[in-house]
């Protein structure tokens, strides 16, 4: 019985605990420290305001900004030229490697519509001498009219005559003729794509820029100012025979009209031949001037170069901890076709170019522009 009951008395072994309890117990522990070091920080801090105090700063630190208006982004549109430069090399270069360099002489021009302006002087100097012509047998009826009827000439009335000058002086204000100039926006990018190419295949053979030239003299211009001074001894000499109405047959009367009419077509081609249009740079009249120019240069090629497409792209990056960055892309489509007269085409293409800078904006200098090359 004592057995027994010495055996009662002794506690049963506890079960160890579990890892889920242990841990559990672990972060308890660790709770209350994190607390309690909590608790001591902020006394220390108490303490230090009441020592030094300072103003409270509320809300969150301000990040660094970056104030961008709309013209920012210009350095993207240096790396398209940039680009341009490089592109222009690699044009040159097929150029050159495509011309037969013998007695080659190249113009560059500003469109792919080069042989309009060539019809149009072929048309030009056709009407030109049809007019002059017409002009000069008109003229050459009323002076043999004028000599038929000499004896009566010789009788005119003082008051008669004056009446005469004061019409041929008044021809001043007759020959002007009204310009109406309309100032139009234009696309500039090409030169420097033109200035490049020109540069670098000046070395092989003549280069010469459409209408960047001087023109001392122009047969066809003096041609049609030929055509107005016959048109004005014309005028003059229908002045005289109409004054003399007292005179006057049926002949005279006839051939007044005719030479009347034939002046009218012709200021109406005079006014067509010098007014510049709304939607071109020049009369039709100083656009053949210009192309005969260059007939007369014996030019063998025609080189088309121009910027099909271009653009850029910008971006800036700020942060608390870094310095403020901006990123510039510009590039574009170049594209030249090279031609001789004949319009049988030599070499032609087009190619994507671009390049790149990226630097911090508190610097003060300007990094390298880097080329995106093709593979």
């Amino acid at each position: 019985m004592n057995e027994d009951n010495t055996l009662k008395k002794i506690p049963a072994p506890k079960d160890k605990p579990t890892e889920k309890e242990a841990r559990l117990k672990e972060l308890t522990i660790d709770k209350e420290i994190a607390s309690l070091e909590q608790q001591v920080a902020e006394a220390r801090k108490a303490t230090l305001e009441a020592q030094l105090p300072a103003p409270k700063i509320e809300g969150k630190p301000e990040k660094g900004k970056i104030t961008l208006d709309d013209k920012f982004g210009y350095v993207a549109e240096l790396a398209a030229y940039n680009s341009m430069v490089y592109k222009a090399e690699f044009i040159a270069s097929r150029i050159k490697q495509s011309l037969e360099k013998e007695n080659t002489r190249i113009l560059i021009v500003d469109s792919l519509d080069f042989c309009s302006d060539d019809a149009q002087l072929l048309q030009i100097n056709n009407q030109i001498k049809k007019w002059e012509d017409a002009l000069t047998n008109q003229k050459k009826e009323i002076d043999d009219q004028l000599k038929v009827i000499k004896v009566r000439l010789s009788t005119i009335p003082l008051n008669t005559a004056i009446g005469i000058i004061d019409t041929v002086t008044n021809l001043v204000g007759y020959f002007s003729v009204d310009y109406e100039l309309k100032g139009r926006e234009m696309d500039v990018s090409d030169n420097a794509l033109h200035a490049i190419v020109a540069d670098r295949i000046k070395e092989v053979c003549p280069v010469y820029i459409l209408n960047f030239h001087r023109i001392e003299s122009s047969k066809l211009i003096e041609s049609f100012n030929k055509l107005i001074e016959i048109r004005q001894q014309l005028f003059c000499n229908i002045i005289k025979l109409k004054n003399y109405a007292a005179s006057q047959t049926t002949s005279d009367k006839e051939i007044c009209t005719r030479a009347d009419e034939l002046i009218k077509n012709f200021d109406e081609f005079n006014k067509m031949l010098t007014t510049v249009s709304a939607d071109k740079k020049y009369s039709p009249l100083v656009n053949a001037a210009i192309r005969s120019y260059f007939i007369e240069k014996k030019i063998t090629h025609l080189l088309y170069l121009t910027v099909t497409s271009s653009g850029g792209q910008t971006v800036t990056s700020t942060g608390l901890l870094r310095r403020s960055k901006a990123s510039f892309l510009g590039g574009g489509v170049f594209t030249f076709v090279l031609a001789n007269c004949e319009g049988k085409i030599i070499a032609a293409d087009s190619s994507v170019g671009a390049s790149y800078v990226k630097f911090n904006l508190n610097q003060d200098n300007l990094p390298l522009f880097k080329n995106w090359k093709d593979n």
